[in-house]
């Protein structure tokens, strides 16, 4: 007799003999996930001799599982994701100040155009920006037209990525958004040198 229990080394075991009231014995799958012993019948014996590679819950249910086939809308959001985890990555966001790779959220380009403004309106000829504890100074309009550049630079990759997004929103197939390339479309990363 051939039987399927959760805790054995094989997924299917073969005994000479009959399991008596000495072992907990069931008759379904949510038996067997209790830690029943479930005998097989002709019909499942059948199944997975045909099938072994099935699964305990196909075996006794005598039915292959399809694999799972996503919606287009599944599809469609899966992507979607792709494309803002791409928009977030330094893939996007960076530009290169004096051969070194960094950037600058919006919060903090905001404030250093008003820092740098105020220092200018003083009459001060340069500012500092400190990035990952390296100093830089930098001539004030050299700044501000850094800054400006970079503020354009963040808006045209915001627009490719809306542009992205409405684009694979539109497809209609599934294998139209497999094969989106959500990466190009962006400008060239700036590249300042000091």
């Amino acid at each position: 007799m051939q039987y399927i229990h959760i805790y054995s080394e094989e997924k299917v075991v073969r005994l000479d003999f009959e399991l008596d009231e000495n072992y907990e014995v069931g008759t379904t799958y949510e038996d067997y996930l209790d830690g029943a012993w479930v005998p097989l019948n002709a019909e499942q014996e059948a199944f997975y001799e045909a099938h072994p590679a099935a699964s305990a819950k196909e075996i006794l249910e005598c039915e292959l599982t399809p694999p799972y086939e996503p919606t287009l809308e599944g599809v469609k959001s899966a992507k979607v994701n792709e494309i803002a985890v791409y928009d977030g990555s330094d893939a996007v966001n960076s530009f290169t100040l004096g051969g070194k790779r960094m950037w600058l959220d919006k919060d903090t380009r905001v404030g250093l155009v008003n820092s740098i403004t105020i220092e200018q309106a003083v009459g001060k000829e340069t500012t500092v920006l400190w990035y990952d504890a390296v100093k830089y100074v930098i001539p004030i309009p050299l700044a501000l037209q850094m800054l400006a550049a970079l503020e354009l630079y963040a808006l045209e990759c915001y627009n490719a990525t809306q542009e992205h997004l409405t684009a694979v929103m539109g497809l209609a197939t599934k294998e139209e958004v497999g094969a989106y390339d959500y990466t190009s479309g962006y400008p060239e990363k700036l590249v300042f040198n000091l």
